[in-house]
């Protein structure tokens, strides 16, 4: 009963991001790039007070424009990064917890990207995107790359102390 709960559990966090760019995706272009300028507005305004900046809003708006579709595509990679992470932790209380944990779940990632970017073909004003699927596919491999590192680390670390 406890491993069917670890399990289901487990499994959440990829069901919720899985939505999470779904609904994302679903939203037409014009509200699209509303919600994402303001949050490069949002991110300029913080700039500014940690640089001490005196930007006028003028050019606030103009940093912020020049900044945009790279913030954009950085929210990609992180979106698809938490994804993988997401299907490896839900692959792992499935124990998976060879190599076949990375190779499912950095594959499940890309299939996502490539299904996402074909429900994006059916928005009012979005289009698919074979570079949003590299770009998607780029922050799923650096989740896996990041995690082996940990792994590898974590295994010389207990090699050193039993040796």
């Amino acid at each position: 009963m406890i491993v069917k709960l670890k399990r289901a559990v487990g499994t959440l966090p990829a069901i919720f991001m899985m939505c999470f760019i779904f609904l994302m995706s679903a939203q037409p272009a014009d509200k699209s790039s509303s919600i994402s300028t303001s949050f490069t507005k949002e991110i300029e305004i913080v700039v500014k007070v940690i640089t001490n900046q005196d930007w006028t809003q003028e050019e606030m708006d103009l940093v912020a424009q020049e900044r945009d579709k790279p913030i954009r595509k950085i929210a990609h990679m992180t979106e698809y990064a938490l994804l993988t992470l997401s299907f490896m932790l839900a692959l792992y209380m499935w124990e998976i917890r060879d190599k076949r944990l990375y190779i499912i779940s950095f594959i499940c990632s890309v299939a996502y990207a490539f299904s996402d970017e074909f429900h994006q073909s059916f928005v009012e004003g979005r289009y698919d995107s074979l570079v949003d699927v590299a770009i998607d596919s780029c922050g799923a491999l650096i989740a896996v790359l990041i995690i082996l590192a940990i792994a590898n680390r974590q295994k010389r670390k207990c090699l050193t102390v039993k040796g």
